[in-house]
């Protein structure tokens, strides 16, 4: 047991950048997010990621989805009626949507 007041990292301790993030999710959501880069500041983080050394150590925790397919299956409610609401309109099928949606989750993802 972590004591209170002491700090476990849940996380794969893979890094990923802002414009990582991004494309997957203009990948998942299949829409183009409008990004603005600027200039580097002073304080900026070039890299950051989690230790889940703790939490394995202590919780037995490991990490099993990577971040792409744990995203999907976070958004696939949002995905599923946004879909819901293009199929009403246009004839498709959701269920034929959410199938491409879950077949396309790639590995590592291992629930």
């Amino acid at each position: 047991m972590i004591p209170p007041g002491e700090i476990s990292n849940v996380c794969t301790g893979r890094s990923t950048t802002i414009n990582e993030l991004v494309e997957i999710v203009q990948k998942i959501t299949r829409r183009n997010l409008e990004t603005k880069h600027s200039d580097k500041r002073e304080g900026d983080v070039k890299t950051k990621y989690g230790d889940p050394t703790k939490a394995e150590e202590v919780l037995g925790f490991k990490a099993k989805t990577d971040l792409r397919s744990g995203l999907k299956l976070t958004s696939l409610p949002f995905l599923e009626e946004r879909h819901r609401e293009s199929a009403s309109n246009y004839g498709h099928s959701v269920f034929r949507e959410k199938a491409m949606l879950l077949e396309s989750l790639e590995p590592p993802m291992l629930l």
